[in-house]
């Protein structure tokens, strides 16, 4: 609308479309030039030291999430440390239930009763009086405040339950783990999916610690033992610690690839979960019910045991054209501070600092005031102007009208 305005008054298109250009003040102070380059000398070593080499400035990067595989081997044979008995686990029993997609639980312990259905206490059902307990089921509280009720019993209350301890610290498990950075993989000829580099399942150990592999720069390989991967968290976690009440450990495998070449380093980071989250419930267990007859009698074992949390993540990165092109126009544009720094300094801070400011700024006359005076003294001009007044003072007055009703609307 302010541009239609001016258009439709006929605005001269020189004034309208005038460029503004900033002047420059050369102000020839060797102190004040030598403190503008090193502050230019400054941000360029930031750019070029910090953001472009230490930072890897010229890189782009992808963070990614992995998939991974995993397969048990390992079978024992153990006898009961309560009701006697012995007891064959194949690796699907010490490794059962297969709960997510490469993550693994191994028993440790397992402690099993016989059960049938009747009216006992349950002692999963404490109470203070009998409202605490199913009044639809005839619940009453006990002296040992719990609920007699409808439940399942045991068969003998005098037997002894079954308790067996798997020493299965030496169990293998193998672990198969890969990554792929899509979008860093756009614009190459072959799409790169980096994997663990041993590909053999589970066989005869070919190494002692996997630990002290990684830290001598090699391959830890994909074969672990229970007891490796509890002595690789920090701190170290010995299984003779959990056997008892289980663990909860979490296992990463941490990719830091350049997508431009074929192989990739992994690093293997593992931590003990369960104490971060309840350290006065710790460990990690549940029950496994097997019916028999007509399913009025059961076995529940209740086991132990570590599980075991596999995750891969990773980040990919290569050298990118729009990144360097990015960090320099940031860092030369940074290279303005240093002008702004050193007027600050010049003015504020150096003691010839008014002298500068004097020419560093020009400041116009107050026009306001100016007119104000002038039509003062044109007013006292006609009070004592005399009789013989005559045309050429009149135009001389005119044109001093006409003067300043042009530069009023200039200002408009």
């Amino acid at each position: 609308m302010w541009l239609f305005d001016r258009l439709t008054k006929r605005e001269d298109f020189d004034r309208l479309f005038a460029y503004h250009t900033a002047q420059q003040v050369n102000v020839q102070d060797k102190w004040l030039g030598i403190m503008n380059v090193i502050l230019q000398l400054t941000i360029i070593s930031y750019y070029v030291g910090y953001v472009m080499f230490v930072n890897r400035g010229y890189l782009e990067y992808e963070a990614a999430k992995g998939v991974t595989a995993t397969h048990v081997r390992g079978d024992y044979a153990a006898e009961s440390s309560g009701r006697p008995g012995t007891r064959y686990f194949a690796s699907e029993e010490i490794t059962y239930p297969g709960l997510e997609n490469g993550n693994v639980f191994i028993m440790t312990r397992m402690r099993e009763y016989r059960q049938k259905r009747g009216v006992c206490e349950d002692p999963t059902m404490p109470c203070s009086s009998d409202a605490d307990c199913h009044s639809h089921a005839n619940g009453r509280c006990t002296e040992k405040h719990l609920c007699e009720e409808p439940s399942w019993c045991l068969v003998d209350p005098l037997e002894k339950p079954e308790v067996y301890e798997l020493d299965t610290s030496n169990m293998l498990v193998w672990v198969k783990s890969s990554i792929q950075f899509v979008k860093l993989n756009e614009g190459l000829k072959h799409k790169k999916v980096f994997m663990s580099e041993s590909a053999e399942e589970p066989g005869p150990r070919q190494y002692e610690n996997p630990q002290a592999r990684i830290e001598n720069g090699l391959d830890p390989g994909n074969t672990f033992s229970v007891r490796d991967l509890l002595l690789m968290c920090d701190p170290p976690v010995r299984y003779e610690e959990v056997a008892e009440l289980g663990a909860s450990i979490e296992v990463q495998f941490i990719w830091d690839c350049n997508v431009e070449v074929e192989h990739c380093p992994v690093i293997i980071n593992a931590r003990r979960v369960d104490t971060l989250f309840d350290e006065t419930n710790i460990g990690f267990g549940f029950s496994m019910p097997s019916y028999t007859g007509d399913g009025n009698e059961r076995s529940i074992g209740r086991t132990r045991g570590v599980r075991l949390f596999f995750r891969t993540v990773g980040t990919g990165r290569k050298v990118s054209w729009t990144s360097i092109i990015m960090k320099v126009s940031t860092g030369v544009a940074l290279l303005g501070v240093a002008p702004i720094l050193a007027d600050l300094m010049m003015l504020k801070v150096f003691s010839l600092g008014k002298k500068y400011h004097a020419r560093k700024y020009e400041y116009s006359e107050d026009f306001s005031t100016y007119f104000a005076n002038l039509e003062k003294e044109r007013a006292e001009r006609d009070i004592e102007k005399p009789a013989g007044f005559d045309e050429g003072d009149r135009e001389v007055s005119q044109r001093e009208a006409d003067w300043k009703k042009a530069l009023d609307a200039d200002d408009d």
